[in-house]
């Protein structure tokens, strides 16, 4: 419930009901891959939901070229953002009165809450709205079959409001006095959260939680083992399936080849380009791969 600040109550036989109001819990861990893959892995805590809370940074390995000496943090930076938290904790914050339903409108879509007393409401202006409406759309056709997060709807669920709450940290850390989020707030959220979903994608495929990488995984291997210029997508099928990753059908493998695709190792030809390919048939849809793997 800490997640987004819904109430928590709890009734237990035997003794007094628990109550949180307004509960505020933000978690930051810096752990290593294995801590995440472990975690990611583990059933008990995906059925809880726990890793579908989070969002993911995955940034790539520095080991080997670390700056021995490495510069402190700029000054500027650190006056700034010591500046941003003085101003924000002195701001009176002054809450509804009386306490009333917010409006789902008025929350971006994302569902109305009681804002209870002690609570700042602050809501989206029709604008920033209108900006949050498309990443939504974006995210629900993503957990469709044959999507992104097909697999990972529990997380992608949770992005859109996760969203909301980024645009709403920032509009604050601009400036706390600020009643409602506007355009520039919401487009930087929309831009965050299209960085959050790339890691949670890097983050479920390290943990061998995302079928579409783990196909990816095993097409880019073979490319490049064999240093092929070009595939077929029969080709594709025919090293990946069955084995580790669960492909029974040609269709399982394209969402690997999407992923493979997206990040430019491989462009699908098109059709005069793929005469030549599978004589006596119609021919596969087939691709040319980047010249640095085939080289």
């Amino acid at each position: 419930k800490a997640h987004n600040g819904d109430e928590i109550i709890v009734d237990r036989i035997g003794r007094p009901t628990e109550r949180i109001p307004s509960p505020a819990l933000s978690i930051v861990v810096c752990g290593q891959p294995d801590a995440l893959a472990t975690m990611l892995g583990d059933r008990m805590l995906r059925d809880r939901g726990l890793p579908y809370r989070f969002l993911y940074a995955v940034p790539p390995s520095t080991l080997g070229s670390r700056p021995i000496d490495r510069p402190p943090i700029p000054p500027g930076v650190r006056e700034n953002y010591a500046a941003m938290m003085d101003r924000i904790l002195r701001a009176p914050f002054v809450p509804p009165s009386p306490p009333e339903w917010d409006r789902p409108e008025d929350c971006g879509g994302t569902g109305g809450t009681l804002a209870p007393p002690g609570r700042w409401r602050l809501t989206f202006s029709p604008d920033a709205r209108e900006v949050l409406r498309p990443f939504r759309a974006q995210m629900e056709k993503s957990m469709a079959p044959g999507g992104d997060f097909y697999h990972h709807s529990g997380w992608a669920s949770k992005l859109s409001g996760a969203c909301a709450r980024i645009a709403g940290i920032l509009t604050v850390a601009g400036d706390p006095a600020r009643p409602s989020v506007g355009v520039e707030e919401a487009t930087a959220a929309v831009q965050i959260a299209g960085w959050a979903m790339v890691h949670a994608r890097i983050a479920f495929g390290t943990a061998g939680l995302d079928p579409d990488m783990e196909i990816a995984k095993r097409l880019l291997a073979w490319l490049e083992r064999k240093r092929l210029a070009t595939f077929t997508r029969r080709d594709a099928f025919q090293q990946v399936k069955g084995g580790g990753a669960v492909v029974q059908r040609m269709g399982d493998i394209d969402g690997g080849l999407g992923v493979l695709a997206d990040h430019g190792y491989i462009v699908p030809m098109d059709a005069a380009e793929r005469e030549g390919f599978g004589p006596g048939r119609s021919p596969s849809t087939a691709y040319r791969v980047h010249p640095s793997i085939a080289k």
